[in-house]
Formats: structure tokens, sequence, C-alpha cells
């Protein structure tokens, strides 16, 4: 990110944050408006988990949003904003563009 658009970029995982760590430095990074971008797996076992959760493996994602909505139950969640890839794939489980989990509420 450094060499593509000449600011600072740093490096978050999952695996050495922990959820909640993570969570707290994603929302600070769409509360400043920082550039972000996402990866999913690089080895065959990760690979095979991506692509069951609806992810393509080796692919990087712009992220484009972090947000908490309440969902309709009143529970909280958590949700990432990502673009699809280019192809013919397209992300259609929850929270997808043909979810049922949206409603009027929610939409903007």
């Amino acid at each position: 990110m450094t060499d593509l658009t000449g600011a600072p970029a740093f490096d978050l995982d999952i695996d050495d944050e922990g959820e909640d760590p993570l969570w707290e430095r994603l929302h600070e990074a769409e509360v400043k408006n920082y550039m972000m971008a996402a990866s999913a797996g690089t080895t065959e076992a990760s690979a095979e988990q991506m692509e069951e959760l609806g992810l393509v493996a080796e692919h990087s994602y712009g992220l484009l949003k972090v947000a908490d909505i309440t969902d309709g139950d009143g529970e909280s969640v958590r949700l990432v904003l990502l673009r699809n890839p280019w192809g013919d794939f397209e992300w259609d489980g929850d929270w997808g563009d043909k979810s049922d989990l949206w409603t009027d509420d929610i939409k903007r």
C-alpha cells in the first residue's frame, strides 16, 4: 500500500491480534477513512476453508467499509464490505447483495 499510495501502511492478522482487537483497529481505520484491503488464505488447507466461506483463496479484496449494526432481532452484527472479486464469482451468502438479512431500515 505504501508503494501504491505513499501513505504509511500496516498489516493486521486475526491470528496475531485476536478478533476484538482486530475489530477495534479496523473500526479505527474506518473512522479515519484509511484505504483498506483484505486477503484470503494462502495454503491448500486454507484455500478449502476460504471456498467454503465463499471467498477466493490467494485473492486480495478491497475492504470498502466496516460497520457495527443491530439486526432485526436486536443482536449486534459486525460487517465488513468487501469488493466482490473479478470474474464470474459473487458472494451470495449471509449479508450478500440478495440476502434476506437486509431490511429496509438497514439498507442505505
